[in-house]
């Protein structure tokens, strides 16, 4: 159920976030005040955490074996999946939710701020307000492998600036595109790789 009080998540201030799992996470950068994405990767027992909203959307990826998830939410109610190394959800911004797991999990959360998802969106139809879609146990290949590959750089001490942004791009219009309320918004002139470019940047990440 999700009355009572509702802890408020901030990935900018990490105490906030301690309630919501049993360990620390395994990596996480989300206390380095120069990240360019935060992400958590997690190996956590059998949990549930409390009533909590992000100010951040959180995309979360199962990347260890299957578990039996489950969630409850004010628009959806209680549901339920197995997710599978490779799944996906999608935990939009300032909507409260309980979610849980039966055994050991291992996932990454990647934590997007409405802002940087807002320089993407096309200022002149900027008056149409988006939305991310919940999503809950999803299989899509290119955001697991944009995931991983964002992932795999931040961890490195000297990561690729041009890499990171170029993965960053594809993976805010990869869910503007086919997970998001308003799928026409998308505004790539800042952004846009040449498509050699762009090309050799999916080639690697498809490979990892």
């Amino acid at each position: 159920m999700l009355e009572g009080t509702c802890h408020q998540v901030d990935v900018t201030k990490p105490e906030t976030m301690e309630a919501l799992v049993a360990v620390t996470p395994s990596f996480s950068n989300v206390s380095c005040p120069d990240a360019l994405v935060p992400v958590d990767y997690h190996c956590q027992p059998a949990w549930e955490t409390p009533s909590f909203y992000c100010r951040q959307h959180i995309i979360t990826l199962c990347v260890g074996p299957s578990v039996q998830t489950y969630q409850t939410t004010a628009e959806k109610g209680y549901q339920q999946a197995i997710c599978t190394s490779g799944t996906f959800g999608i935990y939009p911004a300032e909507q409260s939710r309980i979610v849980g797991w039966n055994q050991r999990a291992e996932f990454i959360d990647l934590y997007l701020t409405p802002e940087i998802i807002a320089h993407y969106v096309d200022p002149s139809l900027a008056f149409k307000r988006y939305e991310l879609i919940p999503q809950f146990g999803v299989d899509d290949a290119l955001i697991y492998h944009l995931g991983l590959a964002l992932k795999k750089q931040v961890e490195q001490d000297i990561c690729n600036v041009f890499y990171i942004e170029s993965a960053m791009t594809m993976l805010i219009e990869h869910l503007l595109r086919y997970y998001s309320t308003q799928q026409k918004l998308i505004c790539v002139a800042g952004y846009k790789l040449a498509s050699v470019k762009l090309n050799r940047v999916i080639d690697y990440i498809m490979l990892i």
